[in-house]
């Protein structure tokens, strides 16, 4: 049953007619430089000694050897440059690990946190193209990340994996994904497993359901977000082109979607899936061959539940375009908003409209969480995830509290602090009773507090939390709004 399902799924686009996959042509490429040999690792495999990753030659060696690769274990030990890939196998780079149902992977992949960068498959001929070609139902994928890598190929493109029935956690991807064909993600192509605090900021372009994250899928989504653009025909979103069936839950999008039918912020289409506790502030456009589909959230709605959601980006298309929904076969859009100015969107199949200011406003969402998951900063903020204020690297790309923007270098002198970052400052005034802001506007200067600061030189600044009744330490990488 497993084998048909997949076969079907192979050739199948979603609402898409058979004949309208493309047909991709092999190319046949000029003699060039040939892959770096293979290169056996140390470790036997099993969790306690897994094989240790620290070089490109160890990757190949994983894609030779992904066949014997169940349960197996394996540990990158350091950063891996795979830059060297661009000239490989005249031109095609690094052949993914994994190309098909028979030859997936399904050992433990641990990426402790560390990074591939540069690495290049460029196989527009070939399908199921991706850092892995082909996760299986027992294979793990976590904690890795690909940066600035370039990866072109068929039907079923993925900067990560192509397709995925096991489990990827704590992984991001950067760079351009392309797929010549159907079904195109920034992190995976086709999802039928589980995925969490993952990211893509990948441009994205392929032809009927291309996502920011992922191209299609059927599976549970948590905690994840793409900032990438997605460019396509058919079934586009900011996170998922086509989410069937899928549980999507605390996620976002903020990239700009692009397509003719059925776009969407953060789906192109919802059917029968769920979407909880999710937002899209990217711009998105439609309609350029017609009528369109096109909504803040998701293009079309097709039997899904969609509640505690939000839209706040440029919405722009063919009838019917929606602030939140394009069209909903049953309204089920429990406890959604989006805002009816920076839409340019009065009317949605589903959800309530409101004006720029009521979105900054917590009392404006019912039912919302504003402990657990969600935060907001009353009159300058939309709502935000809760853990993205942390002063922690929850998505695992190195950084800290950048969906806050937070300041990234700060610095204590007497009573005033300075902080900037790459490319801005601001000015703030802060009730550190709360820690909220008070007042912000543009420049670099220096701000006086109303309460004392604590400085010591080994640990940085304090401040007390009146709320938790505690000093806390390194404040300023918590809760900055700019």
């Amino acid at each position: 049953m497993m084998n048909k399902m997949i076969s079907r799924r192979n050739w199948r686009v979603r609402g898409i007619p058979c004949a309208w996959i493309s047909l991709v042509v092999a190319m046949t490429a000029a003699p060039m430089a040939r892959a770096q040999s293979a290169v056996v690792p140390p470790g036997d495999g099993t969790p306690a000694i897994p094989y240790q990753i620290s070089q490109i030659g160890h990757l190949v060696w994983m894609g030779e050897q992904v066949g014997s690769s169940s349960g197996k274990y394996y540990s990158v030990q350091y950063d891996i440059d795979g830059s060297a890939t661009a000239g490989w196998n005249g031109g095609a780079g690094f052949p993914s690990i994994g190309t098909n149902y028979d030859t997936r992977f399904m050992g433990v992949f641990n990426g402790n946190g560390k990074v591939i960068g540069g690495l290049t498959i460029n196989r527009p001929g070939q399908d199921f193209v991706g850092f892995f070609g082909y996760v299986g139902s027992g294979g793990v994928v976590k904690d890795i990340g690909l940066v600035n890598c370039t990866v072109t190929g068929g039907n079923y493109v993925g900067g990560l994996a192509a397709r995925n029935f096991g489990v990827v956690s704590g992984c991001r991807v950067t760079g351009s994904v392309e797929g010549r064909g159907n079904l195109a993600g920034g992190l995976l192509a086709d999802n039928g497993g589980t995925v969490s605090n993952s990211s893509a900021a990948s441009s994205v372009k392929g032809a009927n359901n291309v996502g920011g994250l992922i191209g299609d899928n059927y599976g549970p989504v948590s905690k994840c977000f793409a900032t990438g653009a997605a460019e396509g025909m058919y079934y586009v979103g900011g996170l998922a082109g086509y989410n069937d069936h899928g549980n999507v839950s605390e996620c976002y999008a903020t990239g700009l979607a692009t397509g003719y039918q059925y776009v969407g912020g953060l789906a192109g289409e919802n059917y029968h899936g769920t979407m909880s506790d999710c937002y899209a502030t990217g711009s998105l456009a439609g309609g350029l061959l017609g009528v369109t589909y096109v909504g803040g959230l998701a293009g079309a709605n097709v039997g899904g539940t969609v509640s505690r959601c939000y839209a706040s980006g440029a919405v722009t298309g063919n009838s019917p375009v929606g602030g939140l929904l394009g069209s909903s076969s049953v309204v089920t859009a429990t406890n959604c908003y989006w805002d009816v100015q920076t839409s340019g969107q009065a009317t949605s199949a589903g959800g309530a409209g409101k004006t720029t200011a009521q979105m900054k406003q917590p009392a404006t969402y019912a039912g919302w969480n504003f402990v657990d998951v969600w935060s907001i900063r009353e009159n300058w903020t939309y709502p935000y995830f809760a853990e993205a204020c942390d002063g922690v690297d929850n998505d695992g790309d190195g950084q800290i509290d950048e969906d806050c923007r937070v300041a990234k270098t700060c610095f204590a002198l007497a009573q005033s602090v300075n902080c900037t970052g790459a490319g801005w400052s601001r000015t703030f005034v802060m009730d550190l009773t709360n820690f909220r802001n008070l007042a912000v506007q543009d420049g670099y200067q220096s701000y006086a507090v109303a309460y004392a600061l604590y400085y010591n030189i080994w640990t940085g600044v304090y401040l007390y939390d009146y709320d938790a009744g505690a000093f806390s330490a390194v404040t300023w990488l918590m809760n900055l709004d700019l």
